[in-house]
């Protein structure tokens, strides 16, 4: 279908997790069916669209099915992709929420796994369930997990939106580490970013764009929007600079995919209730796309509109 900001029929987009293999832009995003009325994220499901240009996308319906009423992953939440060599599967890992769930008495959130030899059909791990340690990160906010292979290091690294524990309501977010080599041991690690400044850290990812690493987070603690911090190296230290956001607030939960040469920003347009502007702002909205554009002098930031992507030109169909 050609169509920009991508709204599901009878459901609106909430956080996209993207992926590119082989010309092929995969977002997957939360499928958020808003049965009840002011209640956001319930009944949450993967779903997948499928682009080569931002313009024409290709809707393969739920790709990740939530659990039962009982199970950790009554609703799924955002994650990550990544393609293991060595067994040739793809891996996902999502955050499973169910506030019936508890763990030593408390609700919690949690990290699980689905795994395929495809993109278009992922079955969850039955017997994987990873939580927080409850001494060094809090149970609750444990989400959002980012997996990657650090060459450097190994062995696989896994950030997460997190909490240090005691450590107030306001500025206790982090971004946890944890470690595998086989991705489903993991140990816990100290935080790989933890400035003491917001609520929590959502959706982070890490990347390098030229000679710049950068990693990026969405917060809701001043204000909703997706920052990112500048290094040269990819454990810092972290600069912040100056402008240090993507978008304004209408455009939250950045994540981001590139194909080698060009990098894109996949996020979602809130709405607002009563469909009026007036109205207050909702969780999720409509998908939304940009590229990213990068200073090569000092590495920062910016986006734009996406004018052209493999020889084709967007344009708005009615």
């Amino acid at each position: 279908m050609g169509r920009l900001f991508y709204k599901p029929e009878n459901a609106w987009v909430g956080d996209l997790i993207p992926y590119y293999e082989n010309g092929t832009y995969y977002g997957f995003y939360l499928h958020d069916p808003r049965i009840r009325d002011k209640e956001y994220a319930e009944d949450t499901t993967w779903h997948l669209i499928e682009t080569k240009d931002f313009v024409n996308l290709d809707y393969k319906g739920e790709s990740i099915a939530r659990g039962g009423i009982h199970d950790a992953n009554k609703n799924a939440y955002t994650g990550s992709v990544i393609k293991c060599e060595k067994d040739g599967l793809y891996h996902v890992f999502y955050t499973a929420y169910n506030e019936d769930f508890k763990l030593r008495g408390k609700t919690i959130q949690s990290v699980m796994q689905a795994t395929g030899k495809s993109l278009e059909n992922l079955e969850t791990v039955k017997d994987f369930l990873f939580v927080s340690d409850g001494k060094q990160y809090e149970e609750f906010d444990w989400r959002d997990p980012f997996v990657f292979w650090n060459d450097e290091d190994q062995c696989y690294y896994m950030l997460l939106a997190s909490r240090v524990t005691n450590r107030g309501d306001l500025r206790g977010g982090c971004i946890a580490l944890c470690k595998s080599e086989d991705l489903i041991n993991w140990t816990y690690e100290k935080p790989f970013y933890d400035p003491k400044m917001y609520i929590t850290m959502e959706c982070p990812e890490l990347f390098k764009m030229g000679e710049y690493w950068y990693l990026v987070f969405s917060t809701f603690s001043d204000q909703f929007t997706t920052h990112y911090r500048i290094s040269k190296n990819w454990n810092g230290p972290w600069e912040i600079p100056d402008d240090d956001v993507f978008d304004t607030r209408a455009d939250y939960a950045i994540k981001t995919a590139s194909d080698g040469k060009r990098r894109f920003a996949f996020g979602w347009i809130a709405s607002k209730y009563g469909n009026t502007d007036f109205g207050p702002w909702e969780w999720g909205g409509t998908m939304n796309f940009h590229e990213i554009i990068q200073n090569s002098k000092n590495g920062e930031l910016r986006i734009q509109t996406v004018d052209k992507v493999l020889g084709i030109l967007p344009r708005i169909f009615l």
